[in-house]
């Protein structure tokens, strides 16, 4: 399907336009998401190999990885262009 087709078909039909939109605000809302948790700093489990005698386990274990000073930065600059804010 070429483009201009597909512009059409989302101007003729209000329930893909409306399909389309929705899609494009939970992947936003994803983004906005994963940027607070980069600009507060966040805890995850990583898998860590141990060596013991002669077995190796694999231990899961917790970090913390901190704030990110670009994404504060970023979001600062960015936060008067969006409408909802952060």
């Amino acid at each position: 399907m070429s483009y201009s087709t597909f512009r059409r078909y989302k101007t003729q039909n209000s329930d893909l336009k409306t399909t389309i939109a929705q899609g494009k605000d939970r992947r936003n809302q994803k983004v906005v998401e994963a940027l607070f948790k980069y600009c507060t700093g966040y805890k995850y489990y990583e898998e860590v190999p141990t060596k013991v005698k002669e077995d190796v386990l694999i231990k899961s274990v917790k970090k913390y990885k901190g704030p990110d000073l670009n994404a504060q930065k970023y979001t600062l600059i960015k936060k008067a262009n969006w409408a909802d804010g952060l």
